[in-house]
Parts: C-alpha cells; structure tokens; sequence
C-alpha cells in the first residue's frame, strides 16, 4: 500500500502551483531573437552600453574524436538590439572591458592584439602588446585605465621558478600605454590562483605570486613590496578601510598601509574556512568555521589584537553553508548562523537581537548584506530585510525557485519512484513468521507483531536503498545530459536583484521548472515587478538577464535533459 500511494502521488497528483502573487506580471514583448550554431556556455549582461557577452559551442553535434571538454566555442559581443559587433574563437580571446567602450584581447600566432570597437563593432584602435603571458588583469572605469600583468613566455618551460613580471598601464581612450613597471622576482605556480590587482584610495594594489605591493597609478612607482611565503591557492580575500587593506589566503590574515607596507601578521584558526572579512566603524570582523559551528572575531584593525570572540552553532550538514556577509553600523554587527539571524554589540560581542529566519533560505547560498536604512538576507529563494537597531522584519518577497536545483529534484525524485518498487515488496522475514503460524510454531499474536516489525524494517531498508539509488543514478545524469550555463549580471548593480517565480505544475511538493517568470527587486525599496517570460520546452530551463536600465529581459536556455532543442537559443524581450 505504501508504494502503490507514493506512485499514485507522483503519477495523478498534478495541480498549479499555489504561488502567492505579489503583483499582476508585466507584458513583456519579443523584441529579437539569435540561434547560435551550438549551445551557449556562458551569458554576461554587461554593465556598460548594455552588451551581452556569449560563448558558444560550434554546432549541436560534438566532432568526432574530441572530447567534451575541448568542444571548439566562439566568443560573441552582442548589442541591446541584438546585433554581433564581434566574434572570434573563444580558446584564444577575452574581453578585457567594457566601459568607456569593449576591449577584446585576441591571440594572433606569436602577437597579442587588443582591440577596442565601439558600440557598432568598429575599432577605435588597435594595440599590440610586447611578447609575454597575461597573468592579471584590471579596467578602472573611473579613470579609464586598463592594467594588465605579464610574466615572460620562458615561464611556460619552467612554471616553478621565479620570474620578472611587469604590470603595464593602458589609455582606455587611445589605447596608448601611460607606464609600464618591472616587478619580481614573481613566484607563479600553476596551482596557485592568479594574482588580483585592485584599486583603493587613489593607489593600486596587488597579491599573488609571493608579493604583495602598492603602484602609484599616476606614474607606476612601486611605494612599497613586501614578499609574502603563502600560497594563494583560492582567490585572495579583501577589506579596505582608513588607507589600510586587509588581505587574507584563508590561512593567513595580513594588514597594509598603503603608504608605508606591513601592519601586522596573524595567522587563522587551523581547520576553520575563512568566510567573511569585513572592515566596519570600529573594527575588523573576521568569520570563519567548520561543519558544526561559525567563529567571530573582532580585530583591532591598528594591531590586529582580538577585541572579542563569539561562537555560534551552525549544523552545516543539515542547514547547508552559513551565509556569507555581514551588515556592520555604527554600534552593531550582524551575521547570519544556525537559523538564525544575531544582532551583536560591535563592541563588547554581546547579542542585541536574536532573530529566526526560514531554514529553506540557509540551504540555498544566501547573502547577508547592507541597503540604505537596512539590512537584507537573500537567496534564490527570497529576500528578507530587516532593521539593523532591533533585527525586526521589515519586508519581505519569498517563494521564488531555483529553476535548475527543481529540475534536479524533481529528476530524483522519479528515478526514487522508479527504485521504491524496484526494492519493495513482502519480507522475506515476515514471510516465515507467517509460516512458522500456519504450521501451528507461533501463536497469532506473536506470528503477526513480528510479520509487521519485520515488514516495517524491511521498508525502511527499502526506502533508503532507493533513496541512495536515486541520487547516486541523478548526480551521474547531471553531467550526461545537462549543459552547463554560467551567467553574470552586472546590469543589476548593488539595487537589484532577480529571482524566478513559478508558474507551472507541482508534482507532489516538488515544482517543474519549465514555467517561470522572473522578478525584479529593488533592494533599496523593498518594490518588486513580475515580468513574465515564455514557458520553455519541458527539457530546458529558462535562465533570465534583466537590464533594469533598458527594460529588457533577455531568456537563455539551459539543457537538463538530451530533449532540450533550445540551448543555442537567446530571445530578449521588452517590459
């Protein structure tokens, strides 16, 4: 009875989705549409101009003999109305910027061209660079400035050594170097993440490779180095406050003065991941943990000596990773952890306000992170924004989906269908109680509470084996049939967010994520609009870019199963 129930629930148990409706969704129109030859790969919105940025596979059918991995791609620009202003192979290009205008970088043979085009596709100038291996790369927007980092080409024969490098600073504008600096001697392994280069009080700044230093951008002179013995083997964490740059590999913390090099040193707890660095009125807050609990120090960002230490639970087995972020005023310091959301006394570590929040929203990667006159929790289920002085709830819009993570549960889910009565059935052991009955060894009573005992393990045995059946055959799918889609969008800034709404059918409390559509969120004013989109064929998923600024939605296609004819597909809509 069980089993017939479970697959009565999956087969006839299909109704609309009770979502609740914020607001009736805005009539989007189809403005344009582009087929790729083969399935997009990756989806940038960018900031500036409203280009898009796509790689490509070439063709539907993957060439012979090649493996999946090295499937040949291209490179596009496209404009807001759907023009390609650029195309080339996307092995040996890169877009380098995007703001006054795009810079594309193309490898040519021995040479390494850059090439700026403005908004039509037409070069503004062409640059090309000395001979040498791009390692790093920073556009500045605000004083049109592209930095890039080179190490010599010799490298690639010897990738343990120390090497040269040079940092070089380019005229966005003309395209004409403004300086070009010798740093080193570089330590640049390949397992090491590649060095960062960011911009912060007026100076530019750099980790990786063994060094940490400060470039005067104007002119290029080093003010200081410092070598570092640390590997960076993720990318570096930053914080920055009153000219000082806080730096840490996750096992190491370090404190700079822009102007005069190394504050101090201090080393992280042992077997504890760094999450969240965060530099606020009074101090600098570090967290950091392990799968049963979140460590918070508070640092004195002059000496770098602990203020206080808090330690909260967090299960992350069952809750998933705590979220990453904290809002930090004046007088508090808020975190999220175990379900929970703490309000503490920056300086004392004391909680203020304790606040629970909804478990579904820790086990989806959610942001802790601050707004105008708030602070807001979000994750691709929802956001939820609060009052910093006493944690209360301010407003919230929830019961969004995860498109990709629903199809994955929803594929497990009936392959567990498929394995519950795979594995079910009567019990062996219940079977010979009822035997041992009939043949007068058992009374009734003592044959029938262990045939139900027996049965019940037996179930429960079941269960668990289709259970790990069914996982173990989705993860196995997951890279047979899908193709991955990475998408970025710069267009919404720090004000906006975009969720998706369900709109399709339920089956049991699992959601089909072929119909959605997609909400905008003014972080800000807590204001949100549904836009609708078209449905997408019952093997894709939509995957959505909404351009706040032009009013215009652009809708991808990610393949979750081999059905799916729409992954080369890109349709842009206006609201």
């Amino acid at each position: 009875m069980r089993h017939s129930i479970i697959g009565l629930l999956f087969l006839t148990i299909c109704v609309p989705a009770a979502a609740k409706k914020e607001n009736e969704p805005l009539v989007s129109r189809l403005i344009w549409e582009h087929e790729f030859s083969g399935a997009m790969t990756q989806a940038e919105l960018l900031a500036h101009a409203g280009l898009l940025h796509i790689v490509a596979r070439e063709g539907m059918k993957k060439p012979q003999g090649v493996k999946k991995e090295d499937w040949p791609k291209k490179r596009y620009l496209l404009s807001s109305g759907g023009e390609i202003i650029w195309q080339a192979d996307a092995k040996t290009t890169a877009l380098l910027a995007d703001n006054p205008f795009a810079v594309v970088m193309e490898g040519s043979g021995q040479a390494v061209v850059l090439r700026a085009l403005n908004p039509e596709g037409k070069p503004i100038w062409i640059l090309t660079l000395p001979e040498g291996l791009l390692i790093s790369k920073l556009a500045v927007a605000q004083n049109k400035t592209l930095y890039l980092a080179f190490l010599p080409v010799k490298w690639l024969e010897d990738p343990v050594k120390s090497y040269e490098a040079k940092i070089m600073a380019l005229n966005l504008d003309s395209g004409q170097p403004y300086w070009t600096a010798g740093i080193g001697p570089l330590r640049q392994s390949a397992d090491q993440a590649l060095p960062e280069m960011v911009v912060y009080d007026g100076l530019l700044w750099w980790v990786g490779g063994g060094l940490v230093f400060v470039v005067e951008p104007s002119g290029g002179r080093i003010l200081w180095q410092a070598a570092i013995s640390e590997n960076f083997k993720s990318p570096a964490h930053w914080a920055f406050g009153e000219g000082a740059a806080f730096i840490s590999n996750e096992e190491v913390l370090w404190a700079f003065s822009g102007r005069k090099g190394l504050l101090w040193r201090a080393a992280l707890p042992q077997k504890e991941k760094l999450q969240t660095m965060a530099r606020g009125p009074s101090g600098l807050a570090c967290s950091m943990g392990d799968s049963k609990r979140l460590r918070v120090w508070f640092l004195n960002p002059g000496d770098g000596k602990l203020i206080w230490e808090e330690t909260f639970k967090h299960a992350e087995k069952k809750l998933g990773p705590a979220p990453r972020g904290f809002a930090i005023t004046q007088d508090r310091l808020i975190l999220a952890a175990d379900g929970k959301l703490f309000g503490l006394n920056s300086a004392s570590g004391e909680t203020v306000f304790e606040t629970s929040v909804k478990k579904k929203v820790f086990q989806q990667g959610a942001v802790l992170r601050p707004a105008r006159g708030h602070f807001i929790l979000t994750g691709p289920e929802g956001a939820y924004a609060y009052s910093p002085a006493t944690g209360q709830l301010l407003w919230e819009h929830s019961d969004f989906i995860e498109p990709v993570a629903e199809t994955r549960k929803l594929r497990q889910a009936t392959l567990q269908v498929g394995f519950d009565a795979a594995y079910s059935g009567y019990s062996q052991e219940a079977s010979d109680a009822w035997s041992d009955y009939h043949r007068g060894a058992k009374s009734y009573a003592s044959a029938s509470a262990e045939a139900h005992y027996a049965q019940m393990r037996h179930n429960a045995e079941a269960s668990a084996k289709a259970l790990q059946s069914a996982e173990n055959l989705s993860k196995g799918l997951t890279g047979a049939i899908e193709i991955d889609l990475a998408l970025a969008n710069q267009a919404l800034g720090s004000r906006y967010a975009s969720f998706y709404r369900h709109r399709g059918m339920k089956i049991g409390f699992v959601k089909a994520a072929d119909n959605v559509d997609v909400a905008l969120l003014d972080l800000e004013a807590g204001e949100l609009q549904d836009l609708d989109i078209p449905k997408a064929h019952s093997a894709c998923v939509s995957q959505v870019l909404v351009d706040p600024a032009r009013r215009q939605i652009y809708q991808a296609f990610r393949q979750m199963a081999l059905m799916c004819k729409d992954e080369n597909k890109l349709h842009a809509f206006q609201y």
